[in-house]
């Protein structure tokens, strides 16, 4: 008999372009903290090259990003190039206030439109992004799906918003969202100044298994990062395709306008970055750089799903000891319930 079996590989599988760090906003809990300030944004001509360069690489997803991606003056023909260029799954992340541009492009180009949306109501939603944001966001949700594009969500949970996701679901159904991701709070940026609102990892897992528990109630998918789980339930995980930390698996790779590269976002505050994009050419960080750190934790690793998050412990934020019984697990990965 010929052996007909495969081996199936794929690296830097989605890229998160950051397209501008311009904001209108500046939302308590956005990860991106002073990067807001500095205010960068790519040219046609790089960001082009970036999405270009990394298809070739083998990226088949794209987001773009920022900021705030709908300011950007070339999103409508960055769209359209990363379409022609062959990209199988094109997202736009956007707090929601600027939906001009998608009225330039086809529902069939992107796969979602993402919205964040931290809450069903203006109590929720303008505690973390400012007074006026919600009623804004929400009509401008209801035009876009209007025009036929699929709209997800995205709503980072605090101790504030936690027990409303019930309502938040409700809304979505009520809609027509397609999706709902429920987010982690991360630590990074703005993020830091957020830890009293942070759920530990008991509240966050007990969270996720009531996410489990009502995921047949609604017609909206629901995803969330399971970021610890006991031992048995880490089974189901991997089931579902979960193979460890992120910066072992090489999935991702974020694309800032200043040319720097990480894997995790995780690491976006620390000057670990993987490398550095110059001249069209991928230049390796030389010094310390996150890739080491998650080998070196893998190496340590029974099995590769059991090696953590090693950006915590880099972090010093080894929260997991407050929950020794909890498996961590990498906060970047989603649940797809």
């Amino acid at each position: 008999m010929k052996d007909n079996s495969r081996i199936h590989y794929q690296t830097f599988h989605h890229l998160f372009l950051y397209l501008t760090e311009k904001c209108q906003l500046r939302c308590r809990h956005c990860y991106m903290g002073k990067r807001l300030e500095r205010k960068l944004s790519m040219s046609y001509s790089q960001a082009s090259d970036y999405i270009t360069l990394f298809y070739r690489l083998g990226a088949r997803d794209l987001t773009i990003l920022g900021g705030e991606p709908t300011i950007h003056k070339d999103l409508v023909k960055l769209i359209k190039l990363a379409k022609k260029i062959g990209y199988q799954r094109i997202n736009v992340d956007t707090n929601g206030l600027l939906i001009g541009k998608f009225k330039h492009t086809r529902p069939e180009d992107l796969n979602y439109i993402r919205f964040s949306l931290d809450g069903p109501s203006s109590d929720y939603h303008e505690y973390i992004r400012g007074p006026g944001t919600f009623d804004r966001t929400l009509k401008n949700i209801k035009t876009i799906i209007n025009l036929g594009f699929k709209v997800a969500i995205t709503s980072t949970i605090t101790k504030h918003n936690y027990k409303v996701s019930k309502e938040l679901l409700l809304l979505s159904d009520s809609l027509g969202i397609q999706l709902v991701n429920f987010h982690v709070l991360s630590e990074e940026g703005n993020g830091k100044n957020m830890n009293k609102l942070a759920l530990s990892p008991k509240e966050w897992v007990g969270f996720c298994e009531y996410l489990e528990s009502i995921k047949d109630d609604y017609q909206t998918a629901i995803w969330y990062p399971p970021s610890w789980c006991s031992a048995s339930k880490l089974e189901k995980f991997i089931h579902e395709g979960y193979q460890g930390c992120l910066g072992v698996t090489m999935d991702r790779l974020s694309v800032f306008p200043d040319g720097t590269c990480y894997i995790c976002s995780v690491m976006f505050d620390k000057e670990v970055w993987f490398g550095k994009m110059k001249n069209n050419k991928f230049i390796l960080n030389r010094k310390d750089n996150e890739f080491e750190i998650y080998v070196n934790a893998l190496i340590s690793a029974e099995k590769s799903y059991l090696s953590g998050c090693p950006a915590e412990s880099t972090l010093h934020r080894n929260i997991t000891n407050s929950a020794e019984e909890l498996v961590s697990v990498c906060r970047c990965w989603k649940s797809q319930i």
